[in-house]
């Protein structure tokens, strides 16, 4: 088990201590345009961004691999947009 196995964060209203600053925003963002947005893409990035994908060719790996990176972005550099 984990270091945070019994971690109940009922018991004191804050989220477990593993969890980033950026992570709410992440968990609150419901489509793949909020994510790009809060990784910082324009519009004139976004394409550039997932035709580093284009040689997956599984759909459900590509966009498991963008969001990935999208996610990792956003934590590394906080909210850009």
């Amino acid at each position: 088990m984990g270091a945070f196995a019994g971690y109940d964060p009922a018991m004191t209203g804050t989220p477990p201590p593993y969890r980033g600053a950026f992570d709410g925003a992440i968990d609150q963002a419901s489509t793949l345009g909020q994510l790009e947005a809060l990784a910082g893409l324009t519009p004139e990035t976004r394409v550039a961004f997932w035709l580093d994908y284009a040689e997956i060719e599984n759909e459900s790996e590509r966009l498991a691999a963008g969001i990935a990176t999208l996610k990792n972005r956003i934590r590394r550099g906080g909210m850009m947009a």
